[in-house]
């Protein structure tokens, strides 16, 4: 299916002693409907180890310019007995390639305990966090107070991966990127926010989308270097401004949206259902 891409690329003029940071922010893979079964299908496992294989490749990737350095899941302990393990699952696979120590302090409603875990993060730092959807608007508003990002989860997603019939919910294909900076003595505050895929198709799917390897522009350089040529038809060149390297994004970023279109699905259509081609924006 021939889909319309919008790459959206911020380059931003920040003090030099300002610190930045990338959260992936991401739904734990597929479950059962039924609610007492709190471990994952078998579809969200094979999604858990296609994290792990891409997310671990050589190549860097929009989702990972650079390897991931921190990982957290959203941990559910309930008096009910409803002690969920699907985001732990869902991440632990990664954790076990990579050889990262796996987070899972923070309960899933603990929003001020995300936001302190977040302030333990180095410059530089590149997290993946997988958690309960219903919270990740609130996850969302720690980082973003300027509401770059969409209040709450989506439940309809445009993504060539069909959920599975016996699942609950929808958009487990979704990421949630925030660019993260602060200066010194602050706490983490969202530059850039994008709404992008991983390309999951199944056990065994190669990575696509957001895990596809070099679809991130700073390295374009390195593909050149290889002999591979990156020219297209519209394509605009890699910018040479570093970090924003990390800023260069898929779909539409919620904040360029009219307000009266706010209120749409998510997804790449607002900004695109006049043309079928590539488009780029440039904000520099």
């Amino acid at each position: 299916m021939a889909r319309s891409l919008a790459f959206v690329l911020v380059c931003a003029v920040s003090p030099a002693d300002a610190d930045w940071a990338l959260l992936n922010l991401i739904r734990h893979a597929e479950r059962y409907a039924d609610k007492s079964i709190t471990y994952l299908a078998p579809d969200g496992k094979d999604r858990a180890e296609y994290i792990a294989r891409c997310a671990t490749a050589k190549a860097p990737s929009l989702m990972f310019p650079r390897p991931p350095s921190a990982l957290l899941a959203g941990k559910r302990e309930e008096l009910t007995g409803h002690n969920s393990t699907r985001p732990w699952e869902t991440l632990h696979p990664l954790a076990t390639k990579s050889g990262l120590r796996l987070d899972n302090h923070v309960d899933f409603q603990d929003v001020l305990g995300f936001k302190a875990y977040l302030k333990t993060l180095p410059s530089g730092s590149s997290v993946l966090v997988a958690w309960e959807h219903k919270m990740m608007g609130q996850l969302a508003q720690a980082v973003d107070p300027e509401g770059l990002a969409p209040a709450k989860y989506p439940d309809h997603c445009d993504s060539e991966w069909r959920e599975p019939e016996y699942t609950m919910g929808a958009c487990y294909d979704v990421i949630w990127q925030f660019v993260l900076y602060r200066s010194p003595g602050e706490s983490w505050r969202a530059k850039a926010f994008s709404h992008l895929h991983m390309g999951f198709a199944g056990r065994g799917s190669k990575c696509a989308e957001a895990f596809e390897p070099f679809s991130n522009p700073g390295s374009w350089p390195l593909m050149e270097e290889g002999g591979v040529s990156m020219v297209a038809p519209g394509m605009i060149p890699a910018c040479a401004l570093g970090f924003c390297s990390l800023l260069f994004v898929l779909g539409r970023l919620h904040a360029l949206l009219p307000v009266q279109t706010r209120g749409t699905r998510l997804g790449k259509e607002p900004l695109l259902e006049k043309s079928p081609s590539e488009n780029y924006i440039l904000v520099c």
